[in-house]
């Protein structure tokens, strides 16, 4: 389950993510994390919309994009292979997977830049909006170097 925030364009879990490769790998990711699904330009949205049947190997990839406890290519090989599991045509999980692969490197260095200046993408118990009025412009800089745990604690 997720949660909007202000700008609709951002979302946060409502209860932690859990998915298991088949290599036995888990990866869980934490309530409360902060994701926009699937990262795909605006013009492609009419065949690859932000939030498809490849939903949660989306959220997934944002947070191991976001963790980074593992390389960006093992990353981007579970969401192709989490987009299977959900039984995403071969067809839509090859055009995504691609898509990840020539342009993800941006988001990946964006992402370690923002983590060492203490960006936070899961939001602490004592900011998580009740309402879907908080923007995450704002929000973001409300819990800058909170110290929040970005570790997943699943129930």
């Amino acid at each position: 389950m997720v949660s909007p925030l202000a700008e609709g364009d951002q979302w946060f879990l409502r209860e932690p993510l859990l998915w298991r490769a088949d290599s036995g790998h888990r990866v869980c990711v934490p309530e409360n994390f902060v994701t926009d699904f699937a990262s795909i330009p605006r013009p492609l949205w009419a065949l690859l919309p932000q939030w498809d049947g490849y939903g949660p190997a989306a959220v997934m990839h944002d947070y191991l994009y976001w963790a980074q406890p593992m390389s960006r290519g093992e990353a981007d090989r579970y969401m192709l292979e989490a987009m299977r599991d959900q039984k995403v045509s071969r067809l839509k999980r090859w055009i995504v997977f691609a898509g990840v692969r020539a342009g993800g490197w941006l988001a990946w260095r964006a992402n370690a830049r923002h983590k060492a200046a203490g960006e936070r993408r899961v939001i602490p118990e004592t900011h998580v909006p009740v309402l879907a009025t908080t923007p995450w412009k704002q929000l973001r800089k409300d819990i800058r170097g909170t110290g929040a745990p970005e570790f997943c604690a699943a129930r």
